[in-house]
């Protein structure tokens, strides 16, 4: 699992983000939904999960947590993208 936080322009505004192994959790989370892997942000906040995975997919940006929006995204697994092939 990964949960990290877009910084948004106004200081109380901001969306986290969770990365999931498998999309049949989603559900776990009330209140996030499913997004579109194109509209992840380029810079986020690590506030749970792997550096070395966060660091795959994210150039850090130091903020404390905010205000946010909550949306939910799910990202493959690196050891279970090679396990496959």
């Amino acid at each position: 699992m990964l949960m990290v936080e877009e910084h948004h322009d106004t200081p109380s505004d901001s969306t986290i983000w969770i990365g999931l192994p498998d999309k049949s959790l989603v559900s776990a989370f009330e209140g996030f939904t499913e997004a579109d892997p194109a509209k992840l942000p380029k810079r986020a906040t690590l506030l749970v999960g792997k550096n070395a995975v966060f660091e795959g997919v994210f150039t850090y940006y130091d903020q404390r947590p905010r205000g946010a929006e909550l949306a939910a995204l799910v990202f493959p697994r690196p050891d279970h993208a090679a396990a496959t092939e």
